[in-house]
């Protein structure tokens, strides 16, 4: 359960409260800003670079209890995704997600909607209930908070770009009550309001060859089976 949150939390912004009304200014004018967002990845058929995800338990909001790893990576319309021991594959048409923690590979075709940047939120902006922009420095602060009554385990996210080139910088998310502590070594701990951050490297660097290599993951045969490096993994092929 851990990894989809995860997933979910790549098409999510940094949070902090605000107490303003959500008006049809703010809404143009956030969408303004996610357009330029999505715009300089989009315009980038090739990058790589690295991720670290953060998390806080509310008894200790200023120490990281867990810190994850982890690199996106593009090249022309392949996408590729590692957090901690999980890899997530687009490559041409195939869809694979890779747990080396549970030995687990799961295939199938690529969805209809794939992932072209790190973050896609259009969906979820109907959830929003309030919003706050700020600009300081070189950077520009998105402060949302999400409504009450929805199914998104967040109440509130800030999304922090770079002023220049609208690139992230870095994501925060407070968790809904009662949702798993999502800390592996934390097991079933329930928090309050525990807080995800996501730093985004600034250094994008040309992606690696291999990560996109399908014989890395799968064999040559026509029927569908893991490569050598992966043959210990149990193959779960949702084409079937």
């Amino acid at each position: 359960m851990m990894f989809k949150k995860l997933l979910l939390v790549l098409i999510i912004f940094q949070t902090f409260a605000s107490g303003l009304c959500w008006g049809q200014e703010d809404l143009s004018e956030f969408k303004e800003i996610f357009f330029k967002t999505e715009k300089f990845y989009k315009e980038r058929d090739n990058y790589s670079f690295n991720v670290t995800y953060e998390f806080y338990d509310p008894q200790s909001p200023k120490i990281a209890a867990e810190t994850m790893n982890g690199r996106i990576e593009k090249k022309g319309s392949n996408y590729y995704t590692q957090i901690g021991p999980t890899e997530i594959i687009y490559l041409d048409e195939i869809f694979l997600k890779i747990n080396h923690q549970e030995k687990a590979v799961l295939y199938s075709k690529v969805p209809n909607k794939k992932m072209t940047t790190p973050v896609d939120i259009t969906a979820l902006v109907d959830y929003f209930q309030t919003v706050k922009i700020s600009e300081k420095e070189n950077i520009i602060i998105c402060e949302m908070v999400f409504k009450e009554k929805s199914n998104i385990p967040y109440t509130r996210m800030t999304m922090i770009l770079d002023s220049k080139n609208y690139s992230i910088i870095r994501q925060e998310l407070y968790m809904r009550q009662g949702v798993n502590y999502p800390s592996m070594a934390a097991g079933n701990k329930k928090t309050t309001e525990g807080k995800m951050a996501i730093s985004f490297s600034q250094d994008i660097q040309m992606p690696k060859s291999d990560v996109f290599n399908k014989l890395k993951y799968l064999s040559k045969t026509s029927k569908i089976s893991l490569s050598k490096e992966l043959s210990s993994y149990d193959l779960y092929n949702q084409t079937q």
